[in-house]
This record gives structure tokens, C-alpha cells and sequence, in this order.
């Protein structure tokens, strides 16, 4: 069995990347990091929305393709681009949980808007939401996207179960939003605040875990692609600066150094198409393959972007140079949902209960 984009879709991802690369290049990601309480570029997101990567996972009743893989293919543009737009937020983890768990209503209103990019939506899976008699009361923090989403998929404990529950915050009068500091602002977070908002219930806590899956293998590829432009970044870098009279590339130490980040990425690359291939076809181990997935990608992630600092030597981690765009960016995705050590922990409880990959 191959595991490789097909040429459509390799194309699809290669014309994103032109798009963002145009609409939004690094000076402007660089440029987010210093204004006080950034949303999203929006010229990214229209460009999104025009190549139709917003709509691309969606059916056609809503003004999508139903092609999840296409998104994946966008996801690594967007990851080797920076792209300070809400994908993950309102794709990964508002569009696909909304798309599987909410009703004919709620989807109806919401996914339509998205597609279009009139929407931005936003998820929390974390702790301290409660809902009594539908409406929620509590604080989420951090969420990624909050200052600019209008509309929540957030879970929260109702009575002794946790689930899931839409809120819209246009809507809650008694809401507050928070920024809050990050490592990369070009990747806002927000603390909100519900006091008695209106919640729609839409599904137990099995469907909290298959959230955080598909997110996660979608997120993956954002990874992958931002851990591959690193690399890309590192190793032109080296073949050009010169020490001693020879390109310091040809050193070994930094030779090994970027042979172990291409291993690592190429095994995230890896586990990231196996995951996206169980997610498609309903197979029974997509849990674990979604996590061995994000902390495989993580790891690569991390590992490009702290190696392109390295090897950059005393400028790497200077505002006006590229690596350390990087390297914020790999830390803010580590996070995006929830500790990669929790992930991390809970597949090794997986395997050592059992769990196999399918042969």
C-alpha cells in the first residue's frame, strides 16, 4: 500500500502555497508578532476562501467538495507558509466536529457561513465549562482563535458526564473575551469567560476524543509542512555561508544534524498519512493512529525548527530572521490541543494495553 498525496492534490497544495506565499510572506507573519490583540490576516484567509480550502472538506450541501484529503494537502502549504489565518481552529476542529456531530439546524447555519469565510469558529476541549439547564457558565483558557471566532465547539461537564456544546458568542451576552500572551502572537489566544450562555448540546464524551482525533491528524500535516520549509530554510543556510574557507554544511556535525531532522520528519510524514488514510476508510485503530500521528509530527516539528536556529548560529533567534518565526510556531501548534506529554502518555498507555496498528 503506497501513502503518498495524489497529483491532483499535490497541485492543489502547491497552488495554496503560491497563493499565501503572495498574500501573506514572512515580514507579514513576522510584522502580526507586535500587534496588540491580533485576529488573522485576512488576506490569507480570503485567498483560502477563493482556492476553496475552507469548503474543502465539506459536502456539497453546504458549498464543499467532501474532500478531507484535499484539506490535509492544504494543511502542509499552510504549515510551510505560517499562515496566520484560524485554519486549524475553523477547520480542524469547529468545521469536521460540527460536520459530524451537530444537527441538520445547527449545521445548516453555521457551516455554509464557513465555507464562504464569513465564519470563524473556534474549539475548547479543555476543563472548567459547566452546563446546567443549557447554558454554560465558566472559564476557557487558552483558546486559540477566541478573540475572532463567533461560534464554539467547546466541551463541558453537564451533571457527571462530560460533552460537547455549541455556543454562539454573538449571541451570549454574558461572555467576555481575554487575550492572552503567547509565545506566537501571530497564533492568538484568548481567555473567555460564560456566565448562564445559551448551549446546544451535541454529543457525550466519545465524540470529545473523536474531535481532538481528527483535529489532530489534520494539524499533523500543518506540522509536516512547517517542519519541511525549516529544514529547507537550514540546509540553504549551510550550503551558502561559508567557515574555514568551506561551506558549513559540509561539516558533519550539521550534516548529521539535518540527517536527523529529514529521519524525523519523514517518520512523521509517516504515521500522518497513515492516520489520514484511517480517518477516511472508518479504521478501528484511527485512534491511535491520530496519536502516534500529532506527537510524531510535534516532535519534527520542533526538532527542524530548533536545529534552523542552531545552525544559523547568533542570528537565528533575531527578530529579522526566519528561524525563530519557526520555532514559535511549533511550540504554539505543540500546544494547540493540549500538552503533547498527554498525548505522548496516553499512546503508551495504548500500547501497552494492546493496541496494535492494523496489518
Amino acid at each position: 500500500m503506497n501513502f503518498a498525496f495524489s497529483s491532483e492534490h499535490q497541485a492543489f497544495a502547491e497552488s495554496v502555497t503560491r497563493a499565501l506565499e503572495r498574500a501573506c510572506p514572512l515580514a507579514e507573519v513576522r510584522a502580526a508578532l507586535s500587534q496588540p490583540d491580533w485576529r488573522f490576516h485576512l488576506s490569507a484567509w480570503d485567498n483560502l476562501r477563493d482556492l476553496g480550502v475552507l469548503a474543502a472538506a465539506l459536502p456539497e450541501e453546504y458549498g464543499g467538495a467532501h474532500d478531507v484529503i484535499a484539506l490535509a494537502a492544504a494543511a502542509e502549504a499552510v504549515g510551510a507558509t505560517l499562515a496566520p489565518a484560524p485554519v486549524g481552529s475553523a477547520l480542524y476542529l469547529f468545521g469536521l466536529t460540527l460536520l459530524s456531530e451537530g444537527d441538520l439546524g445547527s449545521k445548516s447555519k453555521w457551516l455554509a457561513a464557513l465555507a464562504q469565510g464569513a465564519t470563524v469558529g473556534a474549539g475548547y476541549f479543555g476543563s472548567g465549562l459547566r452546563v446546567t439547564n443549557g447554558r454554560v457558565t465558566g472559564n476557557a483558557r487558552p483558546v486559540f482563535d477566541g478573540l475572532a471566532a463567533q461560534v464554539l465547539i467547546v466541551r463541558a461537564n453537564d451533571g457527571d458526564a462530560a460533552s460537547l456544546f455549541l455556543v454562539s458568542l454573538d449571541e451570549s451576552g454574558g461572555m467576555e473575551k481575554r487575550p492572552l500572551r503567547t509565545l506566537d502572537a501571530s497564533k492568538p489566544a484568548a481567555e473567555i469567560i460564560f456566565a448562564d450562555c445559551p448551549a446546544i448540546r451535541l454529543g457525550g464524551e466519545d465524540s470529545v476524543q473523536r474531535a481532538k482525533d481528527r483535529a489532530a491528524t489534520l494539524l499533523a500535516f500543518e506540522q509536516i509542512g512547517g517542519a519541511g520549509a525549516a529544514l529547507a530554510i537550514a540546509r540553504a543556510y549551510v550550503s551558502d555561508r561559508a567557515a574555514f574557507g568551506r561551506a558549513i554544511g559540509s561539516y558533519q556535525s550539521i550534516k548529521h544534524a539535518l540527517a536527523d531532522v529529514w529521519v524525523k520528519l519523514e517518520t512523521a510524514r509517516g504515521h500522518a498519512y497513515y492516520a489520514l488514510w484511517a480517518m477516511t476508510s472508518g479504521g478501528e485503530d484511527f485512534p491511535l493512529a491520530a496519536a502516534a500521528a500529532h506527537v510524531s509530527a510535534s516532535d519534527a516539528f520542533e526538532m527542524a525548527a530548533r536545529v534552523c536556529v542552531h545552525v544559523h548560529g547568533g542570528i537565528g533567534f533575531t527578530w529579522d530572521a526566519a528561524p525563530q518565526l519557526y520555532y514559535r510556531r511549533a511550540r504554539a501548534l505543540s500546544a494547540f490541543l493540549g500538552s503533547t506529554q498527554a498525548w505522548r502518555d496516553d499512546l503508551g498507555r495504548r500500547l501497552i494495553d494492546g493496541e496494535r496498528p492494523r496489518r
